[in-house]
């Protein structure tokens, strides 16, 4: 009975950590995502300040 509770334990441990994990990587990719579209608009914004500064 003990060897069971302690299977159904870990089995439930296993499952908590597996859901963490996908948790994890979804903030992960959203954070990786924003970050990626602020350079991005970042970027943008320096080269057409860039080009209006060299038409200028």
């Amino acid at each position: 009975m003990v060897a069971w509770n302690g299977k159904q334990g870990r089995a439930a441990e296993e499952a908590r950590r597996g859901r963490w994990r996908v948790v994890r990587r979804t903030v992960v990719l959203h954070f990786v995502r924003g970050m990626a579209a602020a350079a991005g608009g970042a970027t943008v914004t320096a080269l057409l300040a860039r080009l209006a500064a060299g038409h200028g």
